[in-house]
């Protein structure tokens, strides 16, 4: 019912401010301690989420998002603690506010999110000057579902709220308050124009080139990405 992909926010005076020649196409905004030195001072944060971020260094190496390869899991470990330094946060959730507030120059978002932060500084009157691109080497589409479970006990009801939620005005309604893309094409005469033409939330085909959905990888290589993530998170070395 909803897709999108996972880019890089940031907030154009801040960055050009200390970076005039920022790599604005670049994951080097996330994953170069060289670039994201440079705004340490203003606020660099990264998702709270192994299953965005370690995959997204592995790209940014390279390597396919769902590599298995031992040797390139370590690379992204250690291109994630060679960073770790200049991130200020791992959220989530905040960033929604602290990119508008002034609190965060970079991080990485969700497309929507992006978008609704750009929207709650409007709304404040604020000048903020917020842009997302999806970097050159990469980045995950991912796309959210709704499931029925087998053993569900009312699940003709649950038919009827999937028929409501996307139907064409029903799914642009969302899309309009929470600046997330419907993969339903009849929606599109619903939804505000302004939001259908951001390329942040409905890509262009040359940007879809650069997307990737990602392979759900079995226990045995959660367990592993995720101790990677917490160990970035840390600071901590193995």
């Amino acid at each position: 019912y909803s897709w999108g992909s996972t880019g890089i926010a940031y907030n154009v005076d801040m960055v050009l401010e200390r970076l005039p020649d920022a790599p604005l196409d670049s994951g080097d905004m996330l994953f170069n301690p060289e670039v994201v030195s440079k705004f340490k001072d203003c606020g660099v944060s990264l998702l709270d989420s192994p299953t965005d971020v370690v995959p997204q260094a592995l790209v940014h190496l390279g390597y396919p998002d769902d590599t298995r390869d031992p040797k390139a899991i370590q690379e992204a470990e250690d291109l994630l603690l060679s960073v770790r330094p200049y991130i200020k946060k791992f959220t989530s959730t905040t960033y929604l506010n602290d990119l508008p507030n002034g609190d965060l120059c970079v991080s990485q978002s969700w497309a929507g999110d992006y978008a609704t932060a750009s929207a709650r500084a409007e709304e404040v009157g604020s000048d903020i000057n917020l842009a997302y691109f999806v970097p050159k080497e990469g980045a995950i589409m991912w796309v959210d579902i709704i499931i029925i479970p087998d053993d569900a006990p009312h699940t003709e009801n649950a038919y009827l709220f999937l028929d409501y939620l996307l139907r064409p005005e029903v799914t642009a309604d969302f899309v309009n308050l929470t600046h997330y893309a419907s993969p339903i094409p009849a929606a599109n005469e619903f939804i505000d124009k302004k939001l259908l033409n951001d390329p942040a939330i409905y890509p262009t085909p040359e940007i879809m080139k650069r997307l990737y959905l990602t392979e759900v990888d079995p226990p045995k290589y959660q367990r592993i990405k995720t101790r990677v993530f917490t160990r970035a998170k840390t600071g901590l070395k193995k």
